[in-house]
């Protein structure tokens, strides 16, 4: 709290930790808007954490919900590493995910 006094200022109070379902819609609407056509690895933990996780599955946007923050930068480095391949061979990858 003193940290986040100190550096925010006086609207320290205004400023509070959302709910996971708030966090995952904000993702999907910056998503939406960015027309993002590949995955996004998310790791969310704590409030409405289920909810979350259902408004990501039935979104058309393909998102990857993972638990642990190690795994989630495992995917993401074989994400990349998948990502790089594939332009080096310029070949096309489609991220459908059969959820």
């Amino acid at each position: 709290k003193q940290w986040y006094q100190r550096e925010y200022g006086k609207q320290w109070y205004q400023r509070r930790v959302r709910g996971c379902d708030v966090i995952a819609q904000g993702i999907l609407d910056a998503a939406t808007n960015l027309k993002m056509d590949i995955p996004l690895i998310v790791r969310l933990q704590g409030t409405n954490v289920n909810e979350a996780k259902a408004l990501m599955a039935l979104s058309n946007i393909k998102i990857l919900p993972i638990d642990d923050l190690d795994d989630a930068a495992s995917m993401a480095v074989k994400l990349s590493d998948i990502v790089s391949r594939a332009q080096e061979l310029k070949v096309k990858v489609d991220f459908s995910l059969g959820i």
